[in-house]
């Protein structure tokens, strides 16, 4: 399941200078289209806060971890 995160696209919604915020998370595949709502810790990336690497993401009460990448698609 992990390895499917980083084939989703993220929507940022909010962002301050801790570097976590709230994002959506826009699931296209075989499942449909759904959105929700996650909570995240980024570590800012080269390319300044669009960009970063996903080093904690919380689905309500499961929290996973993992080497994942993102950009904001928007």
């Amino acid at each position: 399941m992990l390895d499917q995160f980083i084939k989703y696209r993220l929507k940022l919604k909010e962002n301050n200078k801790l570097g976590a915020f709230t994002f959506q998370i826009v699931l296209n595949g075989i499942f449909g289209r759904t959105n929700s709502i996650y909570f995240a810790l980024y570590e800012p990336s080269l390319h300044g806060s669009v960009c970063g690497q996903l080093i904690m993401l919380e689905v309500f009460t499961e929290m996973v971890s993992d080497d994942l990448l993102w950009c904001n698609t928007d």
